[in-house]
């Protein structure tokens, strides 16, 4: 279940850090819009039709399996993400009991980065230290809520 979550972690940051946001409006939804014309031109490469070919038998089989390597890759390649980012808990809760330091009392909020000891389970030092930089990151703001590093209060108990 750990290992899920690491990876379900990993690919989530990774589609954050490689998506640039846009201001472009949401596209609509309505079902195939394209005319005639625009399909046609998806089949031309500079107002040519694309010649477009079936493998033969001889090429099919030299392609079968190409993509084992792949998985393999993969496979490892999510084990030394897992090694190197640690645990997904060492970097972000979104929810749990904590406590105000700034209000002295208990809450319920979203925490980012770890403590000292925790941050040891975390393979890679340079991310190490990006976690006790998170850590010591605090929100805008002078309220309650955001005085504390690392913490988001949602409310007190």
């Amino acid at each position: 279940m750990k290992a899920i979550r690491a990876t379900l972690f990993v690919s989530i940051l990774t589609l954050f850090l490689g998506v640039s946001a846009s201001a472009q409006a949401a596209p609509s939804l309505q079902p195939n819009t394209l005319s005639a014309h625009d399909l046609g031109l998806l089949f031309e490469q500079d107002g040519e039709p694309m010649e477009l070919a079936l493998l033969s038998e001889k090429e099919m089989e030299e392609t079968q399996g190409a993509w084992i390597p792949a998985i393999v890759a993969t496979y490892f390649a999510f084990r030394f993400a897992r090694y190197a980012w640690g645990p997904v808990k060492q970097w972000f809760r979104p929810f749990g009991r904590s406590f105000s330091r700034s209000g002295n009392f208990p809450t319920t909020s979203a925490r980012w980065g770890t403590n000292r000891h925790f941050r040891e389970q975390i393979g890679s030092s340079r991310l190490r230290d990006l976690n006790a930089r998170l850590r010591n990151t605090r929100l805008p703001g002078n309220w309650w809520r955001t005085r504390d590093p690392g913490h988001f209060h949602y409310w007190r108990h």
